[in-house]
């Protein structure tokens, strides 16, 4: 069974964690083993103590340098040695919605290709299709 870490940026202006990103979260403990959320500014006591219960591990941060800069921040908190113990990461944050099927499906079949790098994006100028 294929390792994933994952590491998902989380900003919302009054930092309280909506039902469809826990949605989005428990979707996400189906197919990665670890889950680290950054926030990039505040999260409300409630929400912390949602995500804790969940086994999801959190990083407060600065909202500085947005999502990219909070990946780098996740990474360096993960830290090297940790992340090489997965065969996979996962880089995500809170603008997603679903999953409306489960993420094991596009999981399975990405195994199956050849390719360091894959994501999936819907564009309303572009079809769902994956590049490989």
């Amino acid at each position: 069974m294929t390792k994933r870490y994952c590491i998902c940026v989380f900003w919302e202006k009054d930092g309280i964690v909506r039902d469809y990103f826990s949605y989005y979260l428990k979707g996400l403990q189906e197919v990665a083993e670890k889950i680290l959320v950054v926030v990039n500014g505040k999260i409300s006591e409630d929400s912390r103590k949602l995500l804790s219960d969940m086994g999801i591990n959190i990083l407060v941060r600065e909202n500085k340098g947005l999502d990219f800069w909070a990946y780098k921040a996740g990474i360096e908190t993960a830290g090297y040695e940790e992340l090489s113990k997965y065969d996979e990461l996962i880089l995500t944050n809170c603008t997603c919605y679903g999953p409306i099927r489960p993420f094991s499906e596009i999981f399975e079949e990405m195994e199956k290709r050849d390719c360091d790098f894959w994501g999936i994006t819907k564009h309303p100028e572009y079809p769902f299709y994956y590049i490989n």
